[in-house]
């Protein structure tokens, strides 16, 4: 089975795949940014190209996606945008992105209830180990989840 762990951006998407079990290494990884377009829909529509044709390429069983908590700092409009590209992207293809918030991924990865419980999945050596950025060690988290979560 094949996962992809996708974080977005305001003007970007960050993917992790990982294939087989949750131990296994990273396939691939990448950040898909438009570069120099500068409107604001040619940007979308890049980006829709361009995870389209990593989800084709790729071939991942499952798509989970983090999306942005609701609040002051914590989202923007522009972040929204890109997270509904990749939710198009995978109806175009068949396949189903399941948008999830940090509670919602403490829930799959079967952790109790407390202050900090998502951030301490981060801070797992294992996860710890796959980058010094933040977001890339939290994709791998996120495809490790979606490989061993049922929901």
């Amino acid at each position: 089975m094949k996962a992809l762990g996708v974080i977005c951006g305001k003007a970007s998407i960050g993917y992790t795949l990982l294939d087989g079990d949750a131990a296994a290494p990273m396939e691939e990884e990448e950040l898909i940014v438009p570069g120099s377009r500068t409107a604001r829909g040619e940007q979308l529509a890049w980006l829709l190209d361009e995870i389209e044709q990593v989800i084709r390429r790729l071939q991942p069983d499952v798509v989970w996606m983090k999306v942005a908590g609701a609040g002051k700092f914590k989202a923007s409009r522009e972040r929204y945008e890109v997270e509904g590209v990749v939710q198009i992207a995978g109806h175009h293809l068949g396949l189903e992105c399941r948008a999830k918030g940090s509670e919602q991924l403490r829930v799959a990865a079967g952790v109790d209830k407390a202050a900090g419980a998502y951030n301490a999945l981060l801070e797992d050596p294992d996860i710890a180990a796959r980058g010094k950025k933040h977001d890339r060690s939290e994709r791998f988290l996120i495809a490790r989840i979606a490989l061993t979560s049922r929901g």
